[in-house]
């Protein structure tokens, strides 16, 4: 699929996942999932980081990072933002039974930060969700990112050196050479 089609059409696939896969919910909230190895590096990057308070998480399927974090950091405050309003609904439901109160989640398209305040949170996330998003989209986001993030962001990203390329409508983003080109290298991790 030509990766500019694959634009327009992910945002509805993943708005509506759950009509589309019975089983879509397999592997998102699960033991396994909640234990799975990058989890613990998005932890020891903000082990790093004792000064952050708040975190915002830009495609965060049900909250699973965000649960995780607050297992190791409960004093720290946490916002969601994902496309998949019964991802949001699901992990709404698992933080209210388990009695999770710094976790906010809100179904939204990532690009609504641009309706967020300047410098209103400290540290952001993205973990396997800009694969989805083209390069110029790529440049738009990020602007938004280091205006509302006070420190910067951590990116789990698959990512490519150099070249930019699609995989199955996946891109894979020089991440670097592009904050670069922005001047904000040293604001992210």
């Amino acid at each position: 699929m030509d990766p500019y089609v694959g634009k327009y059409l992910e945002p509805y696939i993943w708005r509506f996942r759950h009509y589309i896969r019975s089983d879509w919910k397999e592997g998102y909230l699960d033991a396994n999932s909640l234990s799975h190895p990058h989890r613990e590096l998005i932890v020891e990057s903000m082990r790093s980081k004792p000064n952050i308070n708040t975190m915002l998480e830009l495609g965060t399927g049900n909250g699973i990072n965000l649960i995780r974090l607050s297992e190791y950091f409960p004093q720290k405050k946490y916002i969601g933002i994902d496309i998949n309003k019964k991802a949001i609904l699901d992990g709404l439901e698992y933080i209210k039974v388990h009695d999770i109160p710094n976790i906010n989640l809100y179904a939204d398209n990532i690009f609504a930060i641009k309706k967020m305040e300047s410098l209103s949170v400290d540290y952001m996330l993205t973990d396997a969700v800009l694969m989805y998003i083209d390069r110029g989209d790529l440049r738009t986001l990020f602007t938004e990112m280091l205006r509302i993030s006070k420190t910067g962001f951590l990116l789990c990203e698959q990512a490519s050196s150099g070249n930019v390329y699609v995989d199955h409508c996946h891109w894979r983003h020089d991440y670097k050479a592009i904050l670069t080109n922005m001047d904000a290298v040293k604001r992210c991790t």
